[in-house]
């Protein structure tokens, strides 16, 4: 787990920027945040306007003390999303973190992956469903996530 303390966060970030973070990990705007390699984090945050944005931070290494971070927001570097998603990756590794929101699907999309789990629980498959006609060459297989990436 990357390691940094609130003197860092204090030396990175403006305390406007911080304290906007901390307001947007209070209210649940970090959708996802984890450590991808060495010092490298990627998160998805909520913006004031509902929009997401895609924050990747590359913590310092060696006797390089500087914060580089890119966000998909208007601002772009060192803004209150990636305040955000350092704080709570943070709390997540001293296990102050409130929980990660879960993002809400479109009530029309939910209603329709309804429709599919019921209908895929009343579909009565023989056991032998896997198996194709030696004819069968080809298949073709749409898999459906329910998470984003």
């Amino acid at each position: 787990m990357a390691a940094f303390d609130e003197s860092s966060l204090r030396r990175w970030f403006v305390a406007r920027t911080l304290a906007r973070g901390r307001d947007y990990v209070r209210r649940g705007h970090v959708l996802s945040v984890e450590e991808v390699g060495s010092g490298e984090i990627d998160a998805i945050v909520k913006g004031s306007g509902g929009q997401r944005y895609h924050v990747y931070i590359a913590l310092p290494t060696g006797r390089d003390r500087r914060l580089t971070t890119d966000c998909s927001c208007p601002v772009g570097v060192n803004c209150k999303h990636a305040a955000a998603a350092l704080l709570a990756l943070k709390m997540t590794s001293e296990g102050t973190a409130p929980a990660i929101a879960q993002p809400r699907l479109d009530p029309a999309l939910a209603a329709w992956l309804a429709a599919v789990r019921a209908a895929d629980a009343t579909l009565a498959l023989p056991a032998a469903a896997e198996d194709y006609p030696a004819t069968v060459r080809d298949r073709l297989f749409y898999v459906l996530l329910t998470e984003e990436r």
